[in-house]
């Protein structure tokens, strides 16, 4: 090697444009490891900014925590349980279906219908009051069918009439005691007053 000597610190400039060079490099910005493996060790140790992209596969030994949306397409294979903590789960389509935790109860809505599981109740169809419904209680074995205005109760006390249209007596012909059933042509029942 042939030294300058007319400029003796030629070479101390040079070494110094070197280390400068070595700082500023981004040496892992086109990195690849093949065959081999890089540890990232300590909470949060590698942060993603941007997008991340797997060909392959990905394998969590421990707990995946994902902090906002999260989207997934394709097939989903789920080993175990499912546990939603708050919120809901929704199956969105022509008739979609949102369950979802309510209070005193557990709600399953399916299009128009409602599923409802409160304490030893079942109820089809909607909330009382505002729609028709079937309630079967698994403790007394009975089965109600509602609508805003009358219903049916099946127990093991028998059957009980709910908000029947009432008839006089006197216009059924013959006279009936009150509180007889009588049914007309159409199928129709009505209480005797």
């Amino acid at each position: 090697m042939v030294r300058d000597l007319s400029d003796p610190y030629a070479d101390l400039r040079k070494l110094k444009s070197q280390q400068r060079r070595q700082q500023s490099a981004t040496p892992l910005r086109n990195a690849t490891v093949s065959g081999g493996r890089t540890n990232y060790i300590g909470n949060e140790s590698l942060v993603v900014t941007g997008s991340e992209v797997i060909n392959g596969g990905s394998v969590v030994n421990g707990t995946q925590t994902v902090n906002g949306e999260s989207i997934l397409n394709g097939t989903q294979t789920v080993d175990g349980n499912i546990e939603v903590n708050d919120g809901s789960i929704t199956v969105p389509g022509p008739n979609p279906i949102k369950i979802w935790q309510a209070p005193g109860g557990a709600v399953i809505e399916m299009g128009p219908g409602l599923l409802w599981a409160a304490g030893n109740d079942v109820s089809f169809g909607g909330s009382a009051g505002s729609s028709a419904f079937i309630v079967l209680n698994a403790a007394t074995g009975s089965v109600k069918i509602v609508t805003v205005s009358a219903g049916i109760t099946v127990d093991a006390n028998g059957i009980t009439f709910q908000g029947l249209p009432a008839i006089g007596r006197t216009t059924v012909t013959p006279n009936v005691p009150v509180g007889t059933l009588i049914a007309n042509a159409s199928g129709r029942v009505f209480r005797a007053v």
